[in-house]
């Protein structure tokens, strides 16, 4: 049996072992992810509900810029990391009354072109 060094962790590994670590990694790094998900998804409830009770519009950019504020690390998220996190998307969408306008203005843009 042929064995292959781990370069990162110094190991050597045989095919049968590499495999079992292979097939463990997803597990632990999906609970991280998992953690992540969540973590933006609270970050972005929490700005939401800032942003509605001192009154300001709610956009992309004030959402990014007020989770600095929750965020235990200082370093809240991004606008791209709330669109990519389904959730958090969704919540900004429910919330936005600037994309709710958007959306209707597309809508009928569209309707103007299908006729």
């Amino acid at each position: 049996m042929t064995s292959k060094v781990c370069h990162q962790r110094g190991l050597h590994l045989t095919p049968k072992t590499a495999s079992v670590i292979r097939k463990s990694v997803p597990i632990a790094f999906g609970q991280h992810n998992q953690n992540k998900f969540q973590r933006v998804v609270q970050l972005t409830q929490q700005a939401i509900a800032r942003l509605e009770s001192t009154g300001k519009s709610i956009t992309l950019a004030a959402l990014a810029e007020t989770t600095r504020a929750f965020d235990v690390r200082g370093k809240g998220i991004t606008s791209a990391t709330i669109l990519r996190n389904p959730e958090a998307c969704a919540l900004f969408r429910q919330h936005s009354p600037a994309y709710q306008r958007r959306q209707q203005q597309v809508k009928q843009v569209k309707r103007k072109h299908s006729q």
